[in-house]
């Protein structure tokens, strides 16, 4: 959730990066070589299975352990945010989660099916603008706008430090 919330934001509150060939096992980031805290949330970039915001759970020499489970990626060249999220945001998200755990499965449960040489769809069956996965944004939408930025606010950061971002 909290991926679909900053990508919608544009905005991940970037405070270091930590740039190089670094190994990413099934439970964190092996490598590191910048500060992090327990707690704090990161940001993986450029990697091929792994992208995403994850939460920091332990720190042990240049390895950090996060919140969720990676795909193993051997000395790939990734970018690695270190996020400092606002509390207020932070407060917005748990809301946004909590509403989501909340919601009721749809009543119809079928999507779609298929009828010999046919397929029927129904309308209000999930994904469309109706369905329950996209109202957390309609309800949470003025509560995520002083968050909201135009562009992602990573570049600004790499241009403010001069790092090329050729290739994004």
């Amino acid at each position: 959730m909290i991926n679909q919330i900053l990508e919608y934001t544009k905005k991940y509150y970037p405070y270091s990066l930590d740039t190089g060939i670094l190994n990413i096992v099934t439970d964190g980031v092996e490598g590191v070589t910048g500060t992090f805290l327990v707690g704090q949330y990161v940001n993986i970039q450029n990697s091929i299975l792994n992208d995403g915001t994850y939460k920091i759970t332990a720190i042990n020499g240049d390895k950090i352990t996060i919140d969720g489970t990676l795909l193993p990626e051997n000395q790939a060249t990734i970018l690695l945010w270190g996020l400092r999220l606002p509390k207020g945001l932070l407060n917005v998200i748990a809301k946004i989660e909590e509403y989501t755990t909340n919601q009721p499965v749809s009543t119809l449960g079928v999507k779609s099916e298929k009828q010999g040489n046919r397929s029927v769809s129904y309308g209000g069956a999930g994904g469309g603008a109706g369905s329950t996965d996209n109202t957390w944004l309609s309800v949470f939408r003025k509560d995520l706008e002083p968050y909201k930025n135009l562009f992602d606010d990573r570049l600004s950061y790499c241009r403010k430090y001069n790092i090329n971002t050729k290739g994004w």
